[in-house]
């Protein structure tokens, strides 16, 4: 019989993804983005005030816009229910939200869940599984920073 207060990977993982994504929803409605400041982001934290944060350094150093410019912006728009401005600012943006979103229910599952034994099959097809995601996470982000160069050398504009 199995030791219930084992060790157990899968609902570790489930904790520290749902304290993450708590943690970036929560971080994310603390940023505030006001395109016409000359400062591009702030945070307003509670009792400290409002903390600027740096331009791109790949940006600042090339001219030139790095895959993930603008997801920030992007992010913190979507959390404030203006999704389609946070589309305009990263094509990411309200996918990552969304994804976060729905890892949350996901870990609680997990946690509620008992754990039972993965047989060879389950493991090996969770392991194509992510290395899969992990494949289309990089494609996602080469096709937008595709669009975010076409962008910026207006050869599309939105």
């Amino acid at each position: 019989m199995r030791d219930k207060t084992a060790y157990s990977p899968r609902k570790s993982n489930a904790i520290v993804m749902l304290i993450c994504a708590i943690v970036f929803i929560l971080g994310a409605r603390f940023i505030l983005s006001d395109p016409h400041s000359p400062s591009p982001l702030h945070f307003r934290v509670p009792i400290i005030g409002d903390i600027s944060t740096p331009h791109c350094p790949s940006k600042m150093l090339t001219g030139v816009p790095c895959p993930v410019c603008g997801i920030t912006r992007s992010v913190a728009n979507v959390v404030r229910g203006r999704i389609i401005e946070g589309f305009r600012y990263h094509p990411l943006g309200p996918f990552l939200v969304f994804m976060v979103l729905i890892s949350i229910p996901a870990s609680v599952w997990i946690l509620v869940t008992p754990d039972i034994a993965e047989t060879e099959f389950q493991r090996e097809r969770n392991r194509y599984l992510s290395k899969m995601l992990t494949w289309i996470t990089v494609a996602l982000i080469i096709l937008a920073w595709l669009v975010t160069l076409a962008r910026h050398f207006n050869f599309i504009g939105w």
